[in-house]
């Protein structure tokens, strides 16, 4: 998501605006000291992608059109503020074994029912997918990351696939070149899973997404139960599955 779309915020605000948008958002994640663990880090993450959005967008008011960030190089930067936010946050998690794996925020949430279509022209319906357990992964060609997590990916889609999991890949369409470049990217690396196409960032707003690579786990129950803010790993897999398809 653009800085806009985070505050919630249309084209060219003004200063006023942008700092009324980010003190209405960020009450909302506002939680109790006493609340767990996991709640706090997930709150820290969000706090620091408004501030994020917030900056950039003021910025602006002062830069000429040419030194403007782009949406893909927002990413990257969104990219890079969330996984130093969330490794900070999460080593509290971390030490006192409330979620093992470094990176994983357990949530619970419910899943958006989204139908996306994929590169063979098929619609997908994330809700026809109860019983399972839902692996959705963020990507671009582009993301080096996303590069990196793909062979894990593959194998987890056919390692895990009598335990019940389905991962489904959101490409970032609006990001990506063309449609050649996805299908080679597909190619190159033997995806078998379903890539589904993101053309007008509906299932980027509908998650909520700001960085990618970034992976939400939905359980059987159609609730998202955990997220990954970069590489996604076989381990990190095993252990969701571990906790929800025991």
């Amino acid at each position: 998501m653009i800085p806009e779309d985070i505050l919630g915020l249309g084209p060219d605000p003004t200063s006023a605006e942008i700092s009324a948008a980010y003190a209405r958002k960020t009450r909302e994640y506002q939680v109790d000291p006493s609340a767990p663990d996991d709640v706090r880090a997930l709150a820290a993450e969000r706090l620091a992608t408004l501030a994020t959005a917030r900056d950039t967008l003021l910025s602006r008011q002062s830069s000429p059109p040419a030194a403007r960030l782009s949406r893909r190089e927002w990413l990257w930067m969104s990219a890079g503020v969330a996984i130093a936010i969330l490794v900070i946050a999460l080593l509290a998690v971390f030490t006192r074994d409330s979620t093992p794996q470094i990176g994983l925020v357990a949530i619970d949430r419910p899943a958006p029912d989204l139908t996306l279509t994929t590169l063979d022209g098929d619609p997908i319906r994330l809700a026809d997918l109860r019983g399972k357990i839902v692996l959705v992964n963020f990507w671009a060609t582009w993301c080096e990351p996303c590069k990196a997590e793909t062979p894990d990916l593959v194998a987890a889609s056919v390692e895990f696939r009598d335990r019940g999991l389905v991962i489904v890949g959101i490409n970032l369409t609006d990001q990506d070149k063309n449609l050649d470049e996805v299908r080679k990217f597909v190619q190159r690396y033997q995806i078998t899973y379903p890539i589904v196409l993101d053309r007008d960032q509906e299932a980027q707003r509908a998650f909520a997404m700001f960085a990618i690579p970034v992976s939400y786990f939905i359980d059987s129950n159609g609730r998202i139960r955990y997220t990954r803010t970069t590489v996604v790993t076989r381990t990190d897999i095993e252990y969701v599955l571990q906790k929800l398809a025991p």
